[in-house]
């Protein structure tokens, strides 16, 4: 299907974040996707796939998570992992970014999806990569009447002797979770794809598709 890329800003308790909505452009509805990026923040490669998701049937949401820090793009240069400069700017993303925070900010994104009129009534999916792998976790405990899959790639601190550990979260969870990554939750490798996976196929599976 033809899709259409329109910047959005979202309202949230702490700001308002920047971002993409990829949808039909025949204004057709479908099941509403939150894509949330790794920590390098929103930029060609992402919005690409959030265009590539959105063509298999879906309405993506892309948003600066990173909002209370930059806006877009939240690297004014080339990361370099070991950097001291790249890790530096990692630490101002991240640090205010705490559990309390990502469940304010997911919460609000859910909730914007929700009223959309691009997006159908019913379950909406939540995908995270790497460091937003434990933003993902908590959206779908945030939101367990609404979040009918999550899936995350490569997602990192999953579990962690630690009261905050994302893993806490599972008791709360209603949605069906897919985890490329890590053997102790979910289901590690269960369909033998790797980051490049086809995320529509992933969320097909998952059920997030009527």
């Amino acid at each position: 299907m033809a899709v259409i890329e329109q910047e959005v800003t979202v309202r949230t308790p702490d700001g308002v974040p920047e971002g993409f909505l990829y949808r039909d452009e025949s204004g057709r509805k479908h099941p509403g996707v939150l894509y949330l990026t790794d920590i390098i923040g929103i930029r060609e490669a992402n919005r690409g796939m959030a265009r590539r998701l959105a063509e298999a049937g879906y309405t993506v949401l892309v948003p600066n998570i990173f909002y209370r820090t930059s806006k877009l793009p939240v690297f004014d240069f080339k990361p370099s992992f070991g950097d001291e400069r790249t890790t530096k700017r990692l630490g101002e993303l991240s640090t205010p970014l705490t559990p309390d925070a990502q469940e304010r900010d997911v919460a609000a994104y859910i909730d914007f999806l929700s009223t959309s009129d691009a997006v159908e009534s019913g379950s909406v999916g939540v995908v995270g990569f790497c460091y937003s792998g434990a933003m993902a976790v908590r959206t779908a405990a945030v939101r367990p009447d609404r979040i009918a899959a999550t899936a995350l790639f490569h997602a990192g601190r999953l579990y962690a002797d630690q009261p905050a550990s994302p893993h806490r979260e599972l008791p709360r969870i209603k949605a069906r979770m897919w985890n490329d990554e890590d053997p102790r939750l979910f289901m590690p490798r269960a369909f033998g794809w790797g980051y490049d996976v086809n995320v529509a196929q992933v969320l097909r599976r998952l059920r997030v598709r009527r």
